[in-house]
């Protein structure tokens, strides 16, 4: 069998026809078509017997009402042909569309072939993708580009190896099932080329689901789509418009005239009366929700809601790399009855590391493990290893691995943070990309402003999405997870007394410094805007409390100032990164 097409149908009685019309006389012969019932209530199943009745290659299969995406699965589970094909009911594709979409893929040795799609109205027909010649897509970004994704992000007018979607099933239960589907099966593609002459019609059905009117429950499923296209284009380094980055999170209806709309950019939510006056805005950000109202700010701080689950089996690598991946952090006693928690998320983690080690001071400790919690203890069973050093505070996190591993990559955890599982993999992958770069999941961008080094953070929030490349003025955020690579640092990261005496409460900006020195460019894996979810309980003793401006510590600007003080020559080295005012 050449091709199966899989139609999921649901009280589409005025249309079914049409679509199967189109199918049974398309030129290639070799097909079998699969149609679902989808529980439909009208006369959709006994128009599809009238044809199922005439043509054997028509397969009837049925289920409860489902939707979409159940009902493409099942055609997937009984689909026979090396390719598929997905036609909605109520959409019809015109005579030579297999024949053409077949012969080009097979040709070209391709994944995917793609066909024009003119989209028909009441009144007019309209053309929205139109492809004049065969040309054969190889990279990603011009797959999305040629498929005109996020905007024409549909499973139909197209053909599949069968083989590629053998992992790749809808998600079921939700709208927008497309969105969540076809990003990722374009990746998975090695070749996609595009056809001419081949049409696929897609017909507005103002009755459709989707066209009527939100529910709470379609509203998010929106959400979550635009928000994992957000995430995709991110990720795989892809340009997004802007106008998709402003995803509306929720509508507030009269009869049908949208009285408030909540759209979300950056993780930020601003409220529009009559869906274009702001009159709010506010963020759930690091275990707080902050509201700003003309020039108000309030801050509310609220429980992690990280799916926590303790680590159950050995969460180091038996068979160590080389260079080994190290995990290092460091607690105190204020937090140690709290640091497993962190721990067994690092021992959950999808990429094992090579050594997990807790570095505590003895004298803070005076019978060492005598007056360790059992929680923390059981976990060297699943790999942890618990070694004693002397007080560095924040530092023992990582000087002693460095100093007992100069030749490991390291990457720092703080004691107080949920970590998810991709958080160590999506270090390490970047890591294998380019080894000269150190890698964060959080930073902010440094500024020289009158000569002196501030951070951007407070002034502009926008400086912060430019903190992806590998730059100088990427001011590392080690608790949120840093990756050192052997040699990235300036020897003086072992000047115990400069450090101490320098920046004693601010190590995240003494390491910067120490790898600027070294030549050694920061690049952000994520960004500013992630999450840190905190341990509830641990954040009475947070640095960024003893560094406030009613804290004990040095603030972020005197902290700065001492730092190009002491080394002069990182002005000269930040100046063509950072922003630079006057």
């Amino acid at each position: 069998m050449k091709v199966s097409i899989i139609v999921p149908a649901y009280n589409v009685e005025n249309y079914i026809e049409d679509c199967l019309d189109s199918l049974v006389n398309q030129t290639l012969q070799d097909i079998e078509i699969i149609v679902i019932n989808d529980g439909s209530t009208d006369n959709t199943l006994e128009n599809i017997l009238k044809y199922s009745t005439k043509d054997k290659r028509i397969k009837v299969l049925f289920q409860k009402n489902a939707g979409p995406s159940a009902a493409r699965n099942k055609g997937l589970e009984a689909a026979t042909g090396e390719y598929v094909a997905f036609v909605d009911a109520d959409d019809w594709i015109s005579p030579n569309y297999l024949e053409n979409l077949y012969r080009e893929i097979t040709q070209n040795n391709c994944d995917i072939a793609v066909s024009s799609v003119i989209r028909k109205g009441k009144h007019k027909n309209k053309t929205k993708l139109n492809y004049k010649n065969v040309q054969v897509i190889q990279t990603l970004e011009e797959k999305v580009k040629i498929c005109n994704l996020p905007k024409f992000c549909y499973v139909w007018g197209k053909l599949f190896k069968k083989e590629i979607l053998k992992d790749k099933n809808f998600c079921e239960g939700v709208f927008f099932e497309d969105i969540l589907w076809l990003p990722e099966v374009l990746k998975a593609s090695d070749r996609l080329v595009t056809v001419p002459d081949t049409l696929y019609y897609y017909r507005i059905n103002y009755n459709s689901i989707v066209k009527l009117l939100p529910s709470e429950k379609k509203q998010r499923d929106q959400y979550s789509a635009k928000s994992y296209i957000v995430k995709f284009f991110n990720s795989n380094n892809l340009f997004l418009s802007e106008k998709y980055k402003n995803i509306t999170k929720r509508t507030f209806y009269i009869s049908k005239f949208p009285i408030l709309k909540i759209k979300e950019r950056n993780f930020i939510n601003t409220c529009y009366l009559f869906s274009f006056i702001p009159i709010l805005k506010f963020k759930d950000f690091d275990n707080h929700y902050i509201f700003k109202f003309l020039f108000l700010r309030f801050a509310f701080w609220h429980k992690s809601n990280f799916n926590y689950i303790p680590a159950m089996s050995y969460g180091v690598n038996l068979n160590k790399r080389s260079p080994q991946l190290i995990v290092s952090l460091t607690s105190h006693p204020a937090r140690i009855n709290y640091v497993s928690v962190a721990i067994n998320t690092i021992l959950r983690q999808r990429l094992k590391p090579d050594r997990v080690i807790l570095w505590l001071a003895e004298e803070e400790f005076k019978n060492k493990e005598a007056d360790l919690p059992d929680n923390l203890l059981s976990l060297k069973e699943l790999g942890l290893e618990i070694k004693w050093c002397e007080n560095l505070y924040s530092y023992k996190k990582i000087i002693p691995t460095l100093r007992e591993c100069p030749n490991d990559i390291i990457v720092t955890a703080d004691d107080d943070l949920y970590y998810a599982e991709d958080w160590l993999e999506s270090l390490y992958n970047a890591y294998l990309k380019n080894p000269e770069n150190i890698y964060v999941r959080r930073a902010v961008k440094v500024e020289v402003r009158k000569g002196k080094i501030q951070d951007a953070f407070k002034r502009d929030m926008a400086h912060l999405k430019n903190c992806k490349a590998p730059l100088f003025a990427n001011q590392l955020m080690g608790g949120s997870g840093c990756l050192f690579p052997p040699n990235s640092l300036h020897p003086d990261i072992f000047n115990i007394d400069k450090f101490t005496s320098l920046l004693p409460t601010h190590d995240d900006i003494y390491l910067w410094a120490m790898a600027v020195l070294n030549n050694t460019k920061i690049q952000v894996v994520g960004g500013y805007d992630e999450e840190m979810l905190c341990v509830e309980g641990t954040r009475t003793s947070a640095l960024c409390k003893i560094n406030n401006s009613s804290g004990s510590g040095i603030p972020p600007h005197e902290a700065f100032d001492r730092i190009a003080n002491a080394y002069p020559q990182i002005i000269d080295k930040i100046k063509n990164d950072a922003i630079i005012s006057v």
